[in-house]
């Protein structure tokens, strides 16, 4: 019976201090992935970026000068409007 209960007990202490091991282990890696994110947004360098271009100066532009003169495009003894 003693043997049984001695037994038990090492099990018991086995599993507790696995089950306390592995929440240290997870507790310590989201704490080092945290600081790793961290230290990576920190020293992120945006040095090689290009910097956005101005904006292009407005080009000089001058209308052509028409110098033809109007006509009417349908014939004046033709024309349905009329």
């Amino acid at each position: 019976m003693q043997e049984k209960l001695a037994e038990r007990l090492q099990r018991w202490y086995a599993d507790l201090e696995a089950n306390c091991n592995r929440k240290v282990m997870e507790r310590a890696a989201a704490i080092v992935d945290s600081t790793l994110l961290a230290d990576a947004r920190f020293k992120r360098d945006t040095s090689d970026l290009p910097s956005i271009p101005g904006r292009p100066e407005k080009p000089a532009f001058t209308p052509p000068s028409d110098s033809t003169p109007i006509k009417p495009i349908l014939g004046t003894k033709g024309d349905s409007l009329k």
